[in-house]
């Protein structure tokens, strides 16, 4: 099922009535590339036959049959929603499903994309309210570990380099940002890079 609006695309499997289950929370992050299937098996036993909802910012439907059946762990429903811009974030019915949500997985993409659109607006506050009044599982991959952390790199200006940064961390493209988005349990002394080596951004 495929919904197309002007602020976001929605892509929704399995079931369309909302459940409620005893879900459980956790955190799970993904380097990038491939999925870990160990690891998602355990995000999504979070959900406890719940509902999935993937966020992301481009790409398409690329996890909803990979959550729905290729794991082998029953889930009542995945609905991705790509979102476009600010606007798709606060949706009211994105933003309904988001607080109906069980586990709610981060794809991967440009992180600066989570940042310009979820940040200081309804969204953030519906996920740091899933995060910590809810509890539910939550986790993502490359862009979507990337901002997980208290501190993160929000590529505001675009990647950066060890180079770059260590000739002078004051370089417009060191954009850091610090315990002023998502408020993660566990999170509070840690910084996510999950290209830390092969984009050379250790530096």
């Amino acid at each position: 099922q495929l919904l197309v609006a002007q602020n976001y695309t929605e892509y929704a499997t399995g079931s369309a009535t909302d459940i409620t289950t005893n879900h459980q929370f956790g955190v799970c992050m993904m380097g990038g590339a491939s999925e870990n299937d160990d690891a998602m098996i355990w995000f999504l036993e979070k959900a406890n036959g719940g509902d999935v909802v993937v966020l992301r910012a481009s790409g398409s439907d690329g996890y909803n049959d990979y959550f729905y059946s290729d794991l082998g762990v029953t889930i009542n429903s995945v609905t991705t929603f790509v979102i476009n811009n600010v606007a798709g974030a606060k949706d009211a019915y994105v933003l309904q499903k988001v607080a109906n949500a069980e586990a709610i997985w981060f794809a991967g993409g440009d992180q600066y994309d989570y940042v310009r659109c979820f940040k200081d607006n309804e969204m953030e506050t519906a996920l740091n309210n899933f995060i910590n009044v809810k509890k539910g599982a939550i986790g993502g991959t490359s862009a979507g570990m990337a901002i997980l952390g208290t501190s993160y790199f929000s590529a505001q200006n675009g990647t950066v380099t060890s180079a770059v940064a260590q000739a002078n961390p004051y370089h417009p493209r060191v954009t850091l940002g610090y315990d002023d988005f998502l408020k993660v349990p566990f999170m509070n002394d840690v910084i996510t890079d999950t290209h830390y080596d092969d984009r050379d951004q250790n530096g």
